[in-house]
């Protein structure tokens, strides 16, 4: 099956008047080091683009079948877009702007891709027929990607989906899912805080709140012995209905619900980069990452192998931060017989 990635359109544009940054419960630290870099609008700018150069600079070293969204030329970052052309050559793919603004900035949460199932997020993109080739395609929740991991006929998602307003949703429509073959595991889920900036210097409160993307604490991928693997942040929190879950209780609901899968669960000694987990494997194997994060490479090198593993030439911790984006965020890839946008050079 080949397949076409599509990479977020650029539209950056960092405020000066922000004053608050969520985060995962336990990155509260590696978000504040970030934020304490933060100088001016400008600054984070240059960092924003750095970073998104050095994903699509990687994207094109590994050979990687690959176009940007172009969606908004008035607001994209004509800089930004014009580098990407010029030092690597990236072709464009043209997206009316009909489309959601989340959907076309993380192409993540365009849609989920299973064997033989495409789930929409139907909140960001209109679907006009229910089958194309061999692939159902269906409305769902678990569309918008961030909330769902999936290796092989595995799909991993929390036990509630968060609305925009803060309200926590049952699971939905996963019978109908199951029943094209999709084995589904239900994971705790995640807890986030809050960094509030007073005069450029930053502080966490001690209010938590809830956050269903799986892709900020977690990755799963497959190893060279041909299992699959959940790599966690050994600091992750979660939330149930008694109220903030420590890293031990949520691990061990993680690893129990893991089990009957036969998926192998790790845990890195730490994150040293937020949202490292945030990676993106590729259907021989490859699995692409930030750099700077030792031991998350250190784990990613003994599921995959050394030779399957790459790094950015430069740490990705400012997407995360300000775009709450790493690399799966802003990357998505889908299958060219069913969905071929339209490219120009």
């Amino acid at each position: 099956m080949e397949i076409l990635y599509l990479v977020g359109e650029p539209l950056f544009k960092p405020e000066e008047s922000r004053q608050e940054f969520v985060t995962p419960f336990g990155q509260t630290d590696l978000c504040q080091r970030v934020l304490s870099e933060t100088q001016n609008p400008q600054t984070v700018l240059n960092h924003l683009r750095e970073e998104y150069l050095a994903i699509v600079g990687s994207l094109k070293a590994m050979g990687i079948d690959f176009r940007i969204v172009y969606s908004h030329p008035k607001e994209v970052d004509k800089t930004l877009i014009m580098a990407c052309i010029e030092h690597f050559g990236c072709k464009l793919a043209g997206f009316d702007n009909k489309y959601s603004l989340q959907a076309i900035i993380y192409p993540r949460d365009f849609a989920t891709v299973l064997p033989g199932v495409v789930l929409v997020n139907s909140a960001a993109v209109g679907i006009k027929v229910s089958h194309k080739e061999d692939y159902r395609i269906m409305r769902s929740p678990y569309g918008l990607g961030g909330r769902a991991l999936v290796c092989r006929k595995i799909m991993l998602i929390s036990e509630r989906i968060t609305l925009e307003d803060g309200r926590l949703l049952s699971p939905q429509g996963l019978e109908e899912i199951r029943r094209m073959g999709i084995r589904i595991g239900l994971l705790p889920l995640p807890a986030c805080t809050t960094i509030s900036m007073d005069s450029g210097v930053s502080s966490t409160n001690n209010r938590f709140s809830c956050n269903d993307h799986l892709d900020r604490v977690a990755c799963l991928i497959q190893g060279k012995d041909g299992a699959l693997h959940l790599v966690v942040d050994p600091q992750i929190h979660s939330v149930n209905w008694k109220g903030l879950c420590s890293p031990k209780e949520t691990l061990e609901r993680i690893r129990s619900a893991c089990e009957p899968l036969g998926i192998i669960v790790h845990c890195p000694k730490k994150l040293e980069v937020p949202y490292s987990l945030n990676l993106v494997q590729f259907p021989d194997g490859r699995v692409l990452m930030t750099s700077g994060d030792e031991a998350v490479a250190e784990v990613i090198i003994e599921v995959v192998g050394k030779d399957k593993a790459f790094g950015t030439p430069i740490p990705i911790r400012f997407l995360p931060v300000w775009a709450y984006a790493g690399i799966r965020c802003l990357t998505n890839g889908l299958p060219k017989t069913l969905f071929i946008p339209k490219a120009s050079a």
